[in-house]
């Protein structure tokens, strides 16, 4: 079993996803950044593009982001962003 964190999607108005992880990749203006358990401390701007969430080996769910930050603390990953949408 992989190692897991939260992970929380929060806009002005509500949160948008909020779960225990194994993983996300998430569209960082310098490229594409893996978020794994245990990651280092990390703050990034995104750009608008595609969000990957897995929750676990059967569990995957694809977003389109429109950009925001991305901080990573004390075991927990929160994405800031105005906008986000669930692809079907």
């Amino acid at each position: 079993m992989a190692s897991t964190y939260t992970f929380r999607v929060l806009s002005h108005e509500a949160t948008l996803f909020e779960g225990e992880v194994e993983s996300i990749s998430a569209p960082a203006y310098e490229g594409s950044v893996g978020i794994l358990a245990h990651h280092a401390p990390y703050l990034t701007t995104l750009k608008k593009g595609d969000l990957t969430v897995r929750v676990n080996q059967d569990e995957v769910h694809h977003f389109t982001v429109d950009g925001g930050v991305l901080e990573v603390s004390g075991g927990e990953a929160v994405l800031l962003t105005e906008s986000i949408e669930e692809k079907k």
